[in-house]
C-alpha cells in the first residue's frame, strides 16, 4: 500500500493536489495565529478581539457645576464631569432649595446661580445682633463694606477648559487675572488667533471646536 501511495505522489496530479493542501494549511495558520494586528474582515471571531465599550467623555461644564455644588454642600461625589444620578440629584436639590424648577440638568445659568450665593445646606447659622455698645463709627464702617464680586460662569468654564487642555497652572475660580490672561494668550498663539489675552467669543468658539469646552 505504501508503494502505491508513493507511486501516486510521483504523478504530476498528486503533486499538484499536495501543493494546494500545503498552501491552504499555510494560509489558515497565517490568518489565525501569525497576524500581528486584527484582520479587517476576519474569518473567525475570538473573544480577544471583542470590541471594548465606549467610555463617556467628561463635560467641563458638568465638572464645574459639580465643583460649585460640592463647595455649596449639595454634592459629595467625584468631580468627573459625568452627569450621573448623583449629579442630577444634587442639581435638583439645589434648584428646589433656590426656588427654581427642578430639572436636574447642568447649565451656565445654573452655574451662575450657584456662584451668586444661592441658598446652601451648609450655610452657617445667623450670628447674634451686635451689642448696643458697639461704637457708631465701627457699625457704619461694617455696613458700608462692599460685597465681594460674584464669579463669572463663562470665565469659570474657560479657565476649566484651558486647564484641562494643558494651559495651566490655573486657578479655576471664575475671576479673570494675570494667570488666566497668560493661559488665554498661549492658547490664542497656538491656535493662530489674534493674541489679546482676553476672553472673547472667538476664543470660546475655538475651545469648543477643539473639544475642550462643550455646549451646555
Amino acid at each position: 500500500m505504501l508503494g502505491a501511495t508513493a507511486q501516486r505522489l510521483r504523478q504530476p496530479q498528486g503533486l499538484t493536489t499536495l501543493g494546494f493542501v500545503v498552501i491552504g494549511i499555510a494560509i489558515v495558520c497565517n490568518a489565525l495565529f501569525l497576524q500581528a494586528r486584527r484582520h479587517p474582515a476576519p474569518f473567525v471571531w475570538t473573544q480577544r478581539h471583542a470590541e471594548e465599550p465606549v467610555r463617556p467623555e467628561a463635560d467641563p461644564l458638568v465638572r464645574s457645576v459639580q465643583d460649585a455644588l460640592k463647595q455649596a454642600g449639595f454634592y459629595d461625589g467625584p468631580l468627573d464631569g459625568l452627569a450621573g444620578p448623583r449629579t442630577h440629584a444634587a442639581i435638583a436639590a439645589f434648584e428646589t432649595r433656590a426656588g427654581r424648577p427642578a430639572t436636574g440638568e447642568a447649565s451656565l445659568d445654573l452655574l451662575k446661580a450657584i456662584h451668586a450665593g444661592a441658598p446652601s445646606t451648609t450655610l452657617p447659622a445667623p450670628q447674634p445682633t451686635a451689642p448696643q455698645t458697639v461704637a457708631a463709627d465701627t457699625a457704619a464702617e461694617t455696613q458700608a463694606a462692599p460685597l465681594p464680586p460674584a464669579a463669572d460662569p463663562m470665565v469659570y468654564a474657560v479657565q476649566d477648559a484651558l486647564a484641562r487642555s494643558g494651559y495651566g497652572p490655573l486657578d479655576v475660580d471664575g475671576f479673570p487675572g494675570p494667570a488666566t490672561n497668560d493661559a488665554v494668550t498661549r492658547f490664542q498663539r497656538d491656535h493662530a488667533l489674534p493674541v489679546t489675552g482676553e476672553i472673547s467669543e472667538r476664543l470660546v468658539v475655538e475651545l469648543r471646536a477643539s473639544g475642550a469646552l462643550q455646549e451646555p
